[in-house]
């Protein structure tokens, strides 16, 4: 007995859909690497604000020498920041092993790629410029921050002006590997600050005033990544669907697609 023209007409819509799926999932399938370097950098600043913290309060009980005991971590632990993220950020360095811990991370889930337009391979100028735009406005609002010139409640609310719209940057750029998904991070950012200027009780005092930083930018970055990396794991499975992929005991095995524009 011959297949119905209706089983027909969803198989072929089944295959067609086979390729947006996969792209979706490349799309995605890296932000569980987002999401650990973010979750690093917030690991990372724990120990520098705790220790930090530490150190104030035994100077200010007169603990000379406990204080630098207690300050020699945190200073450690910027090293460590610095250096790490030279290591990591070249590729014949640490660049190469993160991307080994990525993939036993990620497991035998499958894998793919997607093609890069040659004009974004090449364009190197225009991030750089904007990464340095970007860092001598952090310099700018803390030394503003210090001198009292920007009141320690609206840090937050000053930081999007440059921060929003260097992530819109950064979405625009990403947005041929890695679509709309990163957009919500400076969305969240811009409605936290929405928030704090019409008096929302969102804010931190006294020890915990770094929070009011460090959410917007490591918190909700991490989860627009985990939203990422959820969306790439649905998508895996209905590419796995689609695609009448059998999965053993071990899963299916890992397998390179390379998805291009179209």
């Amino acid at each position: 007995m011959s297949d119905s023209p209706f089983q027909n007409g969803k198989q072929a819509e089944d295959i067609r859909q086979i390729p947006r799926w996969t792209r979706r999932y490349a799309m995605n399938r890296r932000s569980f690497g987002v999401a650990l370097n973010i979750g690093v950098f917030l690991f990372l600043f724990g120990v520098i604000k705790g220790f930090s913290h530490l150190s104030g309060v035994a100077h200010r009980a007169g603990e000379t020498f406990l204080s630098y005991l207690l300050f020699a971590p945190a200073l450690i632990a910027c090293v460590v920041v610095c250096v790490g993220s030279i290591y990591l950020s070249v590729p014949k360095w640490g660049g190469r092993k993160l991307e080994g811990l990525l993939k036993r991370l990620e497991g035998r889930g499958g894998s793919a790629t997607l093609s890069v337009p040659g004009n974004t391979k090449k364009r190197r100028w225009d991030m750089l410029v904007a990464g340095g735009l970007f860092a001598c406005c952090i310099v700018a609002c803390v030394c503003l921050g210090s001198l009292g010139y920007i009141p320690s409640t609206y840090m937050q609310p000053v930081s999007a002006l440059y921060s929003v719209p260097f992530l819109l940057f950064l979405a625009y750029r990403l947005w041929p590997i890695a679509g709309p998904i990163p957009l919500l991070w400076p969305l969240l950012y811009s409605v936290h600050a929405v928030l704090i200027l019409a008096g929302a009780p969102i804010l931190f005092t006294g020890s915990w005033e770094g929070l009011n930083i460090l959410i917007p930018v490591g918190g909700y970055g991490m989860l627009t990544s985990l939203i990422g990396f959820a969306y790439s794991r649905y998508a895996l499975r209905r590419l796995k669907r689609l695609a009448r992929i059998e999965g053993g005991e071990n899963g299916p095995e890992t397998q390179a697609i390379d998805a291009d524009e179209s």
